[in-house]
């Protein structure tokens, strides 16, 4: 359950009750989720960071209304209309593959657009084999096949651009993997 989705059931489930103060007067009282008011209003100011880009926001709100500009490519759940915002990269990088979802991220310095194939371990570290089809690259040579550490990605992001699946696959070192964590379904493998 993301922040957001915790913040709002919180919300739903503030509770106001109606009593008597010691002078007779009607007084309202909220009660929230079993934490006092003060407490809910220092949560509220919690910092919260994006984990799709690392940009650190002082409040929820500033967050959401982040996540509405600058990632309106990520894909949302359908009956909420609401931004998915990735609590990890992996989730992130699992998400594309499923979905057949071109991503845009930095690595090395360079701004890639690729169509991610492979997540796996390879010498212990998590890679990810991409098809490059846009971008900058040091080696100059787009399209192709690149292998990257997820750890070193940052600014990453699910495009709304879509690719069929297949690619003439690479021999040799860029296609070994110790374990193979998601890999996207080809076209000729969908059961009918």
């Amino acid at each position: 359950m993301s922040f957001l989705d915790r913040i709002r059931r919180r919300k739903s489930k503030d509770e106001v009750f109606q009593g008597k103060n010691e002078e007779g007067q009607v007084e309202r009282q909220q009660q929230v989720s079993g934490r006092s008011e003060s407490m809910r209003e220092e949560r509220s100011n919690e910092p919260v960071r994006c984990e799709t880009c690392g940009t650190d926001f002082s409040s929820p709100q500033d967050f959401e209304r982040h996540a509405k500009e600058d990632h309106p490519d990520i894909p949302a759940k359908p009956r909420r209309g609401r931004i998915l915002m990735y609590s990890s990269m992996d989730d992130l990088v699992r998400t594309a593959i499923m979905s057949k979802n071109v991503i845009e991220f930095s690595y090395h310095g360079y701004h890639r657009i690729a169509e991610p194939h492979v997540f796996g371990i390879h010498n212990g570290r998590k890679q990810l084999l991409v098809y490059q089809t846009g971008g900058q690259s040091s080696s100059g040579k787009i399209p192709g096949w690149r292998r990257v550490n997820v750890d070193e990605i940052t600014s990453a992001r699910i495009t709304a651009q879509t690719f069929v699946g297949q690619r003439p696959f690479p021999s040799g070192e860029h296609s070994n993997f110790d374990t193979i964590i998601a890999v996207v379904t080809y076209r000729d493998e969908i059961a009918e």
